[in-house]
């Protein structure tokens, strides 16, 4: 028996625990409820509207692959393998495209919204890692890599090794890899590759791999793109996922021409338990193998086999293309033919054999027959990316090459018309009708369009050089850099050294050819250093080789100095190179340039007896110079000179200025002296000498005329209005016009005075009508 003490202890235990059983079940309860009420208000929904969107994407079709792929080997010029922004090819192929995006994007936006209310509204329930993980992919898929990327780091703060962290490392890893931070993705990838065999997700350790195989062989890595797969398959004991994974190794090697290797690894994948569709693709493709390896009959009785396999009915197609490839491989031109009207009739609507048209048109690419190699393409760029991307490219390039080619052609023959301009043949059979005609129409709505002026030969070879520029670039682009090489010399040889271009045009060929040959790059920057230093790239010429700013000015003396003291020593072939050159060269130097081709009009005007020669370079100098002193100089006698060559009137101020000089009248020194002038001077109001006598009598009257003013003065002063009537008076009288008698002294006589209008007076001397200094 118990005593009351026990019992009470006994009693109390037993409630305790009946209390803690109840809060448990009430907290359970709680717990259930909030994720049941979460999962059918909101993440239900979150997560239908992105099977909608995936199945917009056609992403889902793409994880069955209910289709065997589509395999070509990649081109060995690495340059078409290149995209946009120099992103790994099979990274362009995960995004989505935009005007499939356009049709879903306010299904992405609910997402959005759904899985923040969810964050918002349920912190603890289970479904905030997964709603996470949906917003890292619409972010994803809509192209923001940093929002997806914090999503992601996110999810896996909070669960490192959940069911969701390895979707989460591996979505990271794209995103890291879509913002170019290659091995930040790397290294994720390989944490990703670790918590996918933590909790056995094998689609997951899948696309690791084949990422990382992407990105070894984008590298030009082999070895790093073979070994997750031969590990992977060394470590698993799941036959279906190994014989996946050694399909996959078996394609790399496809891709990279082993074909050897690649066909012992396609007959490795029948060892294990591939699915119907893994089976087909390595049965296939081994048989592409044996076709390139010239084992025709061991690849005939495989594909034979699956064309007679009814399982395999719906892609009869792609054993068709391989038997396209081995026609082709043949060289049987007929054959070909043949084989593709054929296909193009069973299968119009193939996208495997474009996988043909693909090989086919890139053999023509690479071998020059640009003609046929853009029809083949043009059949093979609607394909996957790995066909698609590489077939853009070339075909983008044969259409500008030949636009810029037949420019080439057109410049050459235009600058050909203006050395041989065609004679003009003129039909004169139906003058007369069309004399009546065009007398009889009405021309009154007749509109007459104006024709461009010719273009000079000049700028014909500018235009040439462009084109040739153009062509270089795109040769560069695509891997061919020994016609790149080409091209970029003939845009430099063929541009005129004063076209600003040039500069460019030598500076890119100097770069081009840098890798192989140093020393040649340097002589060109030699070239640009001495012929365009003021261009941008003769500056970065100059920089490059060391030269000061001083070198321009110096050469450009150097050669002025040079030039004029060859003429001075009557060396004028030369003179005239060296001071042209100085012009051509430096024609932004204010100080020499002028000066140079003042030089030059003089050497031709006063040593070789050109004057139109010379007139040509002073021309120059007023156009290119007009503020020098050269321009100031030349003004006057240059349009003098042209207003004669042309028949035209002289103004006045043009004229010869013809100065008379005065000529004193000495015919008074000749005369007889007449004595009585002393003996009885004029003594009106004058002197005589006998006041010479008395100097003190020339004071007196001098006085007397000073007072005489002074009392004049005072009378007006005292009496104005004696001043107003004297002004009056004067003005009534009658005002008198000189007349031309009044300065002609004597007597008028009639028909004295008129002018004698002699035309031999008015003819001057031919040597007047020249300017002065001309």
């Amino acid at each position: 028996m118990f005593s009351p003490k026990h019992n009470i202890q006994h009693l109390l235990l037993l409630l305790a625990s009946v209390l803690v059983l109840l809060i448990s079940l009430n907290g359970c309860k709680s717990k259930g409820y909030g994720n049941f009420t979460t999962y059918y208000n909101t993440f239900y929904n979150e997560q239908k509207l992105m099977d909608q969107c995936e199945e917009e994407f056609e992403f889902q079709s793409e994880k069955k692959r209910t289709k065997p792929r589509i395999l070509v080997p990649l081109p060995e010029n690495a340059e078409l393998n290149k995209t946009d922004g120099q992103v790994p090819p099979f990274l362009a192929g995960l995004k989505v495209d935009k005007a499939a995006r356009q049709a879903v994007n306010t299904k992405l936006d609910s997402i959005l919204i759904k899985g923040s209310k969810i964050l918002a509204t349920s912190p603890k329930s289970e479904y905030v890692a997964p709603s996470l993980f949906l917003m890292a992919k619409t972010y994803f898929y809509r192209e923001e890599w940093l929002p997806s990327q914090i999503k992601c780091s996110e999810l896996i703060d909070k669960e490192p090794i959940g069911k969701w962290s390895a979707d989460a490392h591996l979505l990271l890893a794209m995103n890291l890899l879509m913002q170019g931070k290659y091995e930040s993705g790397i290294t994720m990838l390989s944490r990703t590759v670790d918590v996918a065999w933590l909790n056995t997700r094998y689609d997951i350790l899948t696309k690791a791999f084949n990422i990382e195989a992407e990105m070894a062989l984008f590298r030009g890595n082999l070895d790093d793109a073979l070994r997750p797969y031969f590990q992977a398959i060394a470590q698993s004991d799941d036959n279906a996922q190994r014989a996946l994974w050694q399909n996959e190794l078996a394609s790399i090697l496809f891709r990279m021409h082993k074909w050897d290797r690649a066909e012992k690894a396609y007959a490795n994948v029948m060892k294990y338990s591939p699915d119907l569709t893994t089976e087909y693709e390595a049965k296939l493709y081994r048989a592409s193998c044996l076709i390139r390896l010239d084992r025709y009959i061991e690849a005939e009785r495989i594909l034979s086999r699956l064309d007679d396999d009814g399982k395999f009915e719906d892609w009869k197609d792609y054993v068709a293309t391989q038997r396209m490839i081995q026609t082709l491989l043949s060289g049987n031109k007929e054959q070909i033919i043949q084989m593709e009207l054929r296909t193009d009739s069973l299968f119009p609507t193939s996208v495997p054999k474009t996988a043909y048209y693909f090989e086919k048109g890139l053999a023509q690419f690479e071998s020059g027959d640009y003609l046929n190699a853009r029809s083949s393409i043009g059949k093979a760029r609607i394909s996957i990316p790995a066909i698609s991307a590489p077939s853009n490219r070339m075909f983008i390039f044969m259409n500008q090459r030949e636009q810029y080619v037949q420019s080439i052609a057109d410049s050459y023959e235009a600058i050909e018309k203006l050395k041989n301009p065609p004679e003009a043949i003129v039909d004169t059979s139906n003058s007369n009708a069309i004399a009546e005609k065009d007398a009889t129409s009405d021309t009154s709505n007749v509109v007459v369009k104006e024709e461009a002026p010719a273009k000079t030969e000049s700028q014909l070879l500018i235009e040439a050089a462009k084109s040739y520029f153009e062509l270089a670039r795109m040769h560069a682009n695509i891997g061919h850099n020994d016609s790149a090489n080409y091209f970029y010399k003939k845009a430099a040889d063929v541009a005129p050294t004063t076209e600003p271009n040039s500069s460019r045009y030598l500076y890119v060929y100097a770069e081009s050819i840098r890798p192989t040959n140093a020393w040649q790059a340097d002589s060109i920057l030699n070239i640009i250093a001495e012929t365009q230093p003021k261009t941008e790239y003769g500056q970065v010429a100059l920089a490059r080789l060391g030269y000061t700013a001083a070198f321009v000015t110096d050469t450009a003396k150097m050669l002025y100095n040079s030039g004029y003291e060859l003429m001075k020593y009557n060396e004028y072939a030369l003179a005239k190179e060296r001071l042209t050159k100085v012009f051509t060269t430096y024609p932004d130097n204010d100080v020499y340039a002028p000066k140079a081709l003042y030089a030059l009009g003089y050497l031709y005007e006063n040593r070789l007896k050109m004057p139109d020669s010379a007139n040509y370079y002073y021309l120059i100098i007023l156009q290119k110079y007009p503020t020098s002193e050269y321009a100031k100089e030349l003004a006057l006698p240059t349009t003098y000179k042209d207003l004669v060559d042309n028949n035209m009137e002289i103004p006045d101020s043009l004229k010869t200025r013809i100065v008379e000089l005065y000529t004193a009248d000495t015919s008074i020194i000749h005369k007889e002296y007449d004595s009585t002038l002393l003996a009885n001077p004029n003594k009106d109001g004058g002197f005589s000498f006998d006041d010479l006598k008395n100097p003190s009598k020339l004071l007196d009257k001098a006085k007397k005329k000073i007072q005489d003013k002074i009392d004049a003065a005072k009378e007006v002063v005292n009496d104005p209005n004696k001043l107003l009537d004297d002004a009056i008076e004067g003005a009534k009288g009658a005002v008198k016009v000189p007349k031309v008698e009044d300065f002609v002294p004597g007597e008028k006589k009639e028909g004295e005075g008129e002018e004698d209008n002699n035309p031999e007076d008015e003819k001057k001397p031919e040597e007047e009508k020249k300017p002065e200094g001309s």
